[in-house]
């Protein structure tokens, strides 16, 4: 019964926050708007998160997690179609957590759930990609977040599962020309290396 409380309770507080994104920006929420709204007092809000971003955090990690498994080498995609139908239920919400000053700390949950699977494959080993694998998990999120954003609010064309096999094939080729890209640099430099010793040794 206790730990159903506490379900109750957190799911309360996340879905408060969603309500008051489509109605102010996430910088003008205060604890006690999010407890208000959720029914609970603002003591019973501390019992279950250190602060907002914390209440953030919890209440997109779930889809952050899933998402981030499109730096996996080989994604799961009924999961991501799953996410991505939660996208399209959550509905005004999930357009403003991508839209409005909250999406910065979105992104950068995202990003972290993808460099993990980066770090998980060994790229963030010198030498194994162009960009470190902050900056191009980083980059993963943007983009991945950009074809979300437009997908949602364009009609939606392509099912949910159609969407994420795009998804995976996109994420997939900018890692790989990531990987390519060092190798072409690496290639480069060896090339300059032996045109510049060849030079040497006839003068």
């Amino acid at each position: 019964m206790a730990d159903q409380r506490v379900d109750r309770s957190r799911t309360a507080l996340k879905q408060a926050l969603f309500k008051l994104l489509l109605t102010r920006p996430y910088a003008g929420i205060t604890i006690e708007d999010i407890a208000q709204c959720a029914g609970v007092a603002r003591s019973t809000f501390y019992v279950h998160f250190k602060d907002k971003d914390a209440l953030l955090g919890s209440s997109v990690s779930d889809r952050a997690e899933v998402l981030g498994q499109l730096a996996q080498e080989d994604p799961p995609v009924p999961a991501l179609a799953t996410a991505l139908e939660h996208f399209v239920w959550a509905g005004d919400a999930a357009v403003a957590l991508l839209t409005t000053d909250v999406y910065p700390l979105v992104a950068a949950t995202l990003a972290g759930r993808m460099e993990h699977h980066l770090r998980a494959r060994g790229l963030h080993r010198p030498g194994r990609l162009l960009v470190s694998s902050a900056i191009l998990s980083a980059m993963l999120a943007e983009a991945t977040f950009a074809g979300i954003r437009v997908w949602l609010t364009s009609g939606r064309r392509a099912t949910a599962e159609d969407f994420a096999r795009a998804l995976t094939r996109q994420v997939g080729a900018m890692i790989a020309a990531s990987i390519a890209g060092t190798a072409w640099t690496q290639a480069t430099a060896l090339s300059d290396t032996v045109s510049t010793n060849a030079a040497s040794t006839d003068s």
